[in-house]
């Protein structure tokens, strides 16, 4: 549509093709339903602005929406980075809500939903579902562009499978962090054809280490996939972990730090499948691929977690209690010190 004055308007498809948006360089973008894109594609959205300085509005409901939506919905609410958000309840609408929210039909709403639920569906109060099994992960946080770097060891964390998932995580210690730098999250790949992707990725010739899930070792007609790896020159740490200290564990590499304001561990957007599970929300290209991904979640009932959606996970907090320890290393140097005082 082109009006007067020249302003010309175009619709695009992220669905239909990545290259949809790459081809000029808009004044603003519209996003409609914007629960519906992944992260990685909203920063794709900003990227095409910049060369024009332009702006960018998102529209949509928040139900069933899950992860860096509400939470950029909140981050905006203060109006940081030059932006706004803006939450209109159900009873904003006069025409159809004339008694607003004292409208009986609220009221009856708020006895029967859950809280959380109702303030979703009708309060456009956004929320994380309280079952998350990793709370304290946030895309606006802890997901940033994390090129390889050649100065730093390369390390991989594994968690074998083949009908599930099977998770290979790249990682790069830098400074006093630690960078998720890319992963493998597919299906139906066997150790030695998992092997073969690694050496084929950029960063593959530089893996010295890492660590597997304790089944790793596990025989089955064939060499363990620890010994696959092992042939393949890569030692892999494996110890048993209990699932609810891993958890911890790796809440505590989440946490951000008071001081420094910053995590210990960040995950660049091409690793889909972890920032998946952590529930920072579902990318269309890996949902095709894997169907039932999705968010790491605890039972309503029991508060266990599932055995679900939790592959690429377990396979960093494996490498976490491997290669640091329970507490970590600044906290055991911290430890060390108090003790000598």
């Amino acid at each position: 549509m082109v009006l007067k004055g020249g302003i010309r308007i175009e619709t695009k498809s992220l669905r239909d093709s990545k290259k949809s948006i790459a081809s000029k360089a808009p004044d603003g973008i519209l996003i409609c339903e914007t629960a519906q894109i992944d992260h990685n594609d909203y920063l794709r959205i900003f990227a095409r602005v910049t060369e024009k300085d332009g702006w960018v509005c998102g529209t949509g409901t928040l139900e069933g929406s899950l992860g860096w939506y509400p939470d950029i919905i909140q981050y905006l609410s203060t109006g940081i980075d030059n932006g706004q958000s803006f939450s209109l309840p159900s009873w904003a609408n006069p025409h159809i809500y004339p008694l607003g929210q004292s409208d009986p039909r609220f009221v009856e709403m708020l006895n029967m939903y859950p809280e959380d639920l109702y303030n979703e569906r009708f309060a456009a109060i956004p929320y994380k579902p309280h079952g998350l099994v990793c709370k304290e992960f946030d895309n606006e946080i802890h997901v940033r562009p994390l090129p390889f770097n050649k100065l730093f060891p390369v390390e991989i964390a594994v968690d074998p499978g083949y009908g599930a998932a099977h998770v290979v995580l790249a990682l790069q210690e830098v400074g006093e962090g630690l960078n998720v730098i890319d992963e493998l999250y597919v299906q139906g790949l066997t150790t030695e054809e998992m092997i073969l992707a690694v050496q084929q990725k950029p960063w593959g010739p530089y893996v010295t280490q890492g660590a597997i899930d304790i089944a790793g070792h596990q025989h089955q007609a064939m060499k363990s996939p620890f010994e696959l790896w092992r042939d393949a020159g890569i030692m892999l740490l494996s110890k048993v972990v209990n699932e609810e200290d891993g958890i911890e564990c790796l809440r505590t590499w989440l946490k951000v730090n008071p001081v420094s304001k910053r995590p210990r561990v960040f995950f660049d957007p091409k690793c889909k499948g972890i920032i998946a599970e952590m529930g920072g929300g579902l990318d269309l290209e890996i949902k095709r691929r894997i169907p039932n991904i999705g968010p790491w979640m605890r039972d309503d009932n029991t508060h266990v977690p599932i055995n679900k959606n939790n592959h690429a996970v377990k396979a960093l907090y494996y490498y976490l209690v491997n290669k640091y320890g329970w507490v970590g290393r600044r906290q055991r140097a911290m430890q060390q010190f108090n003790s000598m005082g």
